[in-house]
């Protein structure tokens, strides 16, 4: 097993130690901002989660293990947590700023053609979410959430893994039968629960780079049933238009429905992957970073200034999450949420 280090974190025990500046996108549980810490200044993510939402999802074991994970995983390919705290209404969870956006985002409006990455640039952020599976791999955890959103881009233009509410420990020869993450990455044994482990995620990382070339999920359906009848069949459609024969070779490989067929399941693992004609990186500088990413966000200079004024919109846009999450609270007839007192182990 791989070791792991903790992460170094940023003192801070109360929303009154951030500076909230704008809202830059939202999740099941709550919403992301850029922030500012008073004591150092410094740039980052605050995700923020109402407890009465994480309650009643039945989520409180994802928040908890997906902070303590972000902790000790130390990998320059996953995002890390840089502080945590709470208070009586919402968890806070302190993460790098990464200015790049998600994967997603470059896809639909980057600087590439039509929504689609040629080749070479699909191949150089395929090569480095496989170094940020191997990883997570390494160290006995299955991911279970692979997909363009889940790919956020730093500000040197290389690839972070973010989000581990579903990642999981999973030891050599132990299976796992809860069915999530996102339907249309999902592998048939995970969405048909039947038992699975680490090569369901190299079915995701096989629909994540036919996304890449074409634009749109492999399985992509009208509806739910259509969509779960092409899961569990494989039933892949290729354009020779955004494919080459190595990635359609690849793909192939991944997206298989008997998982002792699946590339990565002999003996050699990862290797099977990172050997495959596909790729024609040198491993030891995709792990290092060496490579030169394609896209290199620009530089913008977050727009703050540390005084009253600032400190009082940051207020503003806290007591406006509230009344937002006490609205949607009141529109799905959730409970308020009545702490237990350790139900948020890390925070």
């Amino acid at each position: 097993m791989a070791s792991i280090d903790v992460a170094p974190e940023i003192c801070v025990r109360s929303s009154k130690d951030v500076v909230f500046v704008k809202e830059i996108g939202g999740g099941m549980l709550g919403a992301v901002f850029v922030a500012k810490t008073l004591s150092t200044l410094t740039t980052c993510c605050v995700k923020v989660m109402h407890k009465w939402k994480v309650a009643h999802l039945d989520q409180e074991k994802n928040v908890s293990r997906e902070l303590e994970l972000m902790k000790r995983f130390d990998s320059p390919f996953l995002t890390r947590a840089l502080g945590a705290f709470q208070d009586a209404r919402a968890l806070y969870l302190l993460m790098d700023y990464l200015p790049g956006g998600d994967l997603f985002q470059l896809l639909v409006s980057g600087p590439f053609r039509g929504g689609q990455f040629p080749v070479d640039i699909a191949q150089f952020y395929a090569a480095e979410v496989l170094v940020a599976l191997e990883y997570i791999h390494a160290n006995e955890y299955v991911y279970r959430d692979l997909k363009p959103e889940n790919v956020l881009i730093d500000a040197d233009g290389h690839i972070k893994l973010t989000d581990f509410g579903f990642c999981r420990r999973l030891l050599r020869g132990e299976r796992a039968y809860t069915t999530c993450g996102t339907a249309d990455y999902m592998a048939p044994e995970v969405m048909l629960a039947q038992g699975y482990d680490q090569l369901a995620d190299y079915w995701s990382f096989g629909v994540l780079l036919y996304e890449m070339l074409v634009g749109y999920a492999p399985f992509a359906s009208a509806n739910d049933g259509a969509r779960h009848r092409r899961i569990v069949t494989s039933d892949l459609k290729f354009s020779t238009a955004y494919f080459p024969l190595t990635a359609k070779s690849l793909i192939s490989r991944l997206c298989v429905v008997d998982v002792s067929r699946r590339l990565g399941s002999s003996a050699r693992g990862v290797w099977d992957l990172k050997s495959h004609n596909f790729f024609t990186v040198d491993w030891a500088d995709v792990t290092m970073r060496r490579l030169a990413p394609p896209h290199v966000p620009a530089r913008r200079e977050l727009d703050f200034t540390e005084n009253s004024v600032s400190r009082h919109k940051s207020r503003e846009i806290i007591k406006a999450l509230e009344r937002r999450g006490e609205r949607e609270r009141a529109e799905c007839g959730a409970p308020a949420h009545r702490s237990q007192g350790d139900e948020f182990r890390g925070f």
